[in-house]
């Protein structure tokens, strides 16, 4: 249980920090503000409770 919440943890860092420049590329792009700020809040989201996740169970 403590290694797959790790992983999971892990993967959810991982795909935050791979759709972070998915935010820059709307604002340039598409020049939808309101669009790139959602996604970069979602990622910003996704990473941080990935990262909470990895560091609560390396602690258990």
């Amino acid at each position: 249980m403590k290694t797959m919440c790790y992983r999971i943890g892990r993967t959810l860092q991982f795909a935050g920090l791979l759709t972070l420049p998915s935010a820059i590329w709307i604002s340039h792009f598409d020049h939808n503000e309101k669009a790139a700020i959602g996604v970069l809040a979602g990622s910003f989201a996704v990473f941080v409770l990935g990262y909470f996740l990895a560091r609560g169970t390396s602690k258990i």
